[in-house]
């Protein structure tokens, strides 16, 4: 695994930590799914932190020490900002509210990763973010973040 990959599988368990800390406010039922959801998530991303960083390991005794690879700073900045932003939106769901804050989140990762035209924005955002509502809020019955500033 790329030292890129391995970032973001570490900044991918700072941000479900995150998330199962700020789930523990939830109502007792309106919990369980997210920490549920975290909790094989977490488990998952530790098991890839440590099976990559054993293969990088295991590559490393066989190369030699003159050939090391490193990331460009292009490829660090984007693994950062996406990192930062998941954090961001984590920290802020239950203040903001889900429909608002995943709008925001998949605004800011569509144009970040190069989808610049307006209207394909909008559109990827808006079919995603009602799918995601319409399973999770109408089909499932579990209450999202309305947000408590509003």
């Amino acid at each position: 695994m790329k030292t890129g990959g391995l970032v973001f599988v570490f900044l991918l368990i700072v941000a479900v930590s995150v998330l199962l800390y700020v789930s523990q406010d939830y109502h007792s039922l309106a919990k369980k799914l997210p920490q549920l959801v975290g909790g094989v998530t977490l488990f998952l991303l530790v098991w890839e932190l440590g099976v990559g960083l054993w293969k990088k390991r295991q590559q490393a005794d066989g190369k030699s020490e003159s050939v090391k690879e490193m990331p460009s700073p292009f490829v660090i900045k984007r693994w950062l900002t996406l990192g930062i932003s998941l954090l961001v939106y984590v920290i802020f769901l239950p203040k903001i509210g889900f429909l608002i804050m995943t709008a925001l989140l998949l605004l800011a990762m569509l144009w970040f990763f190069d989808v610049r035209r307006p209207l394909t924005m909008i559109l990827y955002t808006g079919i995603i973010v009602g799918v995601i509502y319409g399973v999770f809020a109408k089909l499932l019955y579990v209450p999202l973040p309305a947000g408590s500033w509003w």
